[in-house]
C-alpha cells in the first residue's frame, strides 16, 4: 500500500516511478532485490476512512449516551479502528462485554 491521507500524491505517481520507489523500499526494508514477475497497480482514492479532529470526544459522547440505553451496543470501523484487525479485536471485546452484562 502506498499513499494514505498524509501522502496521497505518492499513490498517484506514474507507474515506473511508483514501481521503482516500491522496489527500492522493499530492498531497503526486507532485502528483496529480485525483479518482479509482474506488476499490477490498483488505485483507490479515498479508500480508507480517516477520523477527523474531535473523534475521541465524539466517542466519549456516544459512550455516555449508550450508557442510558441498556442492551444497545455499537461497533464497527467508524468507532475504534478502521482496519479488519481492529474490527475483529473490538468485536471480541464487545462480545465479552455483552456476555458479562447478560449474567
Amino acid at each position: 500500500m502506498v499513499g494514505g491521507a498524509r501522502a496521497s500524491d505518492l499513490a498517484m505517481a506514474q507507474e515506473p516511478r511508483l514501481t521503482d520507489m516500491i522496489r527500492k523500499e522493499l530492498a531497503d526494508i526486507i532485502g528483496i532485490a529480485a525483479e518482479p514477475d509482474f506488476v499490477r497497480i490498483y488505485r483507490h482514492e479515498m479508500a480508507i476512512p480517516q477520523y477527523t479532529v474531535g473523534h475521541v470526544e465524539r466517542l466519549r459522547n456516544i459512550d455516555a449516551s449508550l450508557g442510558k440505553h441498556h442492551g444497545l451496543f455499537l461497533t464497527g470501523n467508524a468507532y475504534r479502528g478502521i482496519g479488519v484487525n481492529d474490527c475483529i479485536e473490538n468485536s471480541a471485546k464487545l462480545a465479552e462485554k455483552i456476555i458479562e452484562e447478560s449474567f
